[in-house]
């Protein structure tokens, strides 16, 4: 039975890497939206942390894909990971460069 929850984990870790192209596109749209110009941080790190939910989602997935022995996690863990701290830490260095 668990290697067939660790299957379902490492698919949904997987199809969340949909994320990756999107947050980049997502993320501007938002900070046009509710940003100001001089990207405050109080403005800027709910927009990193709003865009990196679902990369952390897929980790905690390919984890779970990695725990139940299925190979796919491996893939999505160390991806998802990655891109979670660059969609908190770009938003950041931004508001603190501006």
């Amino acid at each position: 039975m668990s290697g067939v929850k660790g299957a379902a984990a490492g698919r949904r870790s997987l199809k969340l890497l949909w994320w990756i192209p999107a947050s980049p596109v997502v993320g501007f749209v938002i900070a046009e939206l509710l940003v100001s110009e001089t990207w405050p941080l109080w403005q800027v790190l709910p927009l990193g942390v709003l865009l990196a939910i679902p990369f952390v989602v897929g980790a905690s997935c390919g984890l779970r894909a990695i725990r139940h022995g299925d190979p796919r996690g491996w893939i999505g863990l160390p991806l998802h990971v990655m891109f979670a701290l660059l969609a908190v830490g770009m938003p950041i260095s931004e508001s603190l460069a501006g």
